[in-house]
């Protein structure tokens, strides 16, 4: 396996770019992972950053011992996700919902 050059800031920060490199994963599938949730934290103060500490946890939590053990995990994952764009959608939604219902109560 070749090695890769990961430039890293002295408090343990990396780009996207190097932290694709650190875990050896696309920048674009990075960034797939923080719109869904399944990446590990990150911080964003103008630019993002990954704080090596924080790669390393998520990539240690990741581990399983058979391809049947992630599968279940995966689905926790996904099941997870759509939980919170579910509640995410609704928060939106509501406001709209109450002025019509007040609306219906007025004139009721």
């Amino acid at each position: 396996m070749a090695q890769v050059e990961v430039v890293m800031y002295p408090d343990g920060r990396m780009d996207t770019a190097n932290a694709s490199k650190y875990i050896g994963f696309s920048d674009k599938t990075l960034a797939n992972m923080r719109a869904t949730g399944t990446g590990p934290a990150f911080v964003k103060r103008g630019k993002i950053f990954y704080f090596k500490e924080d790669v390393d946890v998520w990539m240690r939590a990741g581990r399983v011992t058979s391809t049947a053990q992630r599968a279940v995990e995966s689905a926790e994952v996904i099941e997870e996700a759509e939980a919170k764009r579910l509640v995410q959608q609704a928060a939106v939604q509501s406001p709209r919902r109450r002025r019509g219902t007040r609306g219906a109560e007025a004139n009721a």
